[in-house]
């Protein structure tokens, strides 16, 4: 523990902007006062990210891990969506004695921990721990209007990923040190971020005043296919009060986070341009279109999958591509439908899936 002034490097090596550091005393810092006073090597402002893990710790491997980040425009947290584990706390603002976090610098130099930048009490969010201190801030951005958003990500395997959207008092439509933060993978199985140009981020700060026809482009990573939902995690400020849709373009659907969670199925893969976060919606919302994007296909260790987010199956047919049917059942009557034992040579396969309402989706599927 230390007392009084300490320095620590700042490294910047072209894109290599990341440096690991903690807070060297014996009490909390608050992360706001840190940025604002190191304005030399960390610019107007940088985002902080705290490693987490939320499975048990097996085979010297931590199965599931991420990083909570946090910056002017507030924070995004970890958790599993089944097993929520340890590190639940959306980051508060106030970094515990001996917590340490990685931090972009914008030239190589020095920042200064003083000891103006101690709080009393708020030394309970050392990342393993379920509390958030709702204090408010003592620095010069507490004050700040602020009206956000938080979405999750996840499937009812676990995977959990969390962005945050806010309108902020001094933070502009384009790309802020502080108020935005860019995504920072940690090998979690899903990613969610919001676009701003070519960044993805995990926290975007936008511009006040707030309109009802903004909208934000979402993008995502997963690396299982299957049904996934995005929830409206929680809220503050103006959107106590304002209507929150997600648009899927894929699906042409455009569904109301505050009724309920909009679950979809997708591939495994990188999708930047599938979602939209909107804050008016046409006359209609869940236009009810079925369409391929709707139904998924893929094989796991020698079984064919088949998963719709939206209609129930009637039948299914798996088709060579000279037509000759090879498997097929039928009176299904759910949304999912499996083939085992499957004993085909490597070829292009055709997944031939109708619906209740016989309407017919034909998916090609590498065998």
């Amino acid at each position: 523990p230390n007392n009084g002034n300490y320095s620590v490097n700042i490294a910047v090596n072209g894109a290599n902007n990341l440096n690991l550091i903690g807070n060297p005393y014996p009490s909390a810092i608050n992360a706001d006062l840190f940025m604002l006073n190191n304005p030399t090597t960390l610019g107007t402002g940088s985002t902080i990210y705290l490693w987490t893990h939320n499975s048990p710790f097996a085979s010297n491997v931590y199965v599931a891990n991420d990083y909570a980040v946090y910056n002017y425009t507030g924070g995004t947290g970890t958790r599993a969506a089944i097993n929520p584990g340890i590190n639940t706390s959306i980051p508060s603002g106030k970094i515990a004695a001996g917590q340490s976090f990685f931090i972009k610098g914008a030239v190589t130099g020095t920042a200064l921990f003083t000891n103006a930048m101690r709080v009393s009490g708020n030394n309970t969010q050392f990342y393993r721990n379920n509390n958030i201190d709702n204090e408010p801030l003592t620095s010069p951005l507490s004050a700040l209007e602020k009206n956000r958003v938080w979405l999750d990500l996840k499937n009812n395997q676990g995977a959990y990923k969390q962005l945050l959207v806010g309108y902020i008092d001094q933070a502009t439509n384009a790309f802020d040190d502080g108020f935005d933060g860019e995504v920072f993978e940690a090998g979690n199985s899903v990613s969610f971020y919001s676009v701003l140009d070519s960044k993805k981020l995990s926290i975007q700060g936008k511009a006040l005043p707030f309109s009802e026809t903004d909208q934000v482009p979402l993008g995502f990573h997963i690396d299982v296919p299957g049904i996934y939902e995005v929830a409206l995690a929680q809220f503050d400020g103006l959107f106590e009060n304002q209507a929150v849709y997600i648009e899927d373009l894929a699906t042409q659907t455009i569904h109301d986070l505050r009724a309920s969670a909009y679950q979809f199925s997708a591939e495994a893969g990188t999708f930047d341009t599938r979602f939209v976060l909107r804050f008016q919606s046409p006359l209609s919302t869940d236009v009810p279109v079925i369409s391929a994007n709707d139904i998924i296909a893929y094989k796991d260790n020698g079984t064919i999958h088949i998963v719709s987010s939206k209609a129930v199956l009637q039948s299914v047919q798996i088709i060579d591509i000279s037509g000759r049917r090879l498997a097929s059942k039928s009176r299904l009557n759910s949304n999912t439908a499996e083939f085992e034992g499957l004993n085909f040579a490597q070829q292009a396969l055709l997944i031939q899936v109708t619906t209740q309402e016989g309407i017919v989706v034909t998916k090609k599927l590498m065998f």
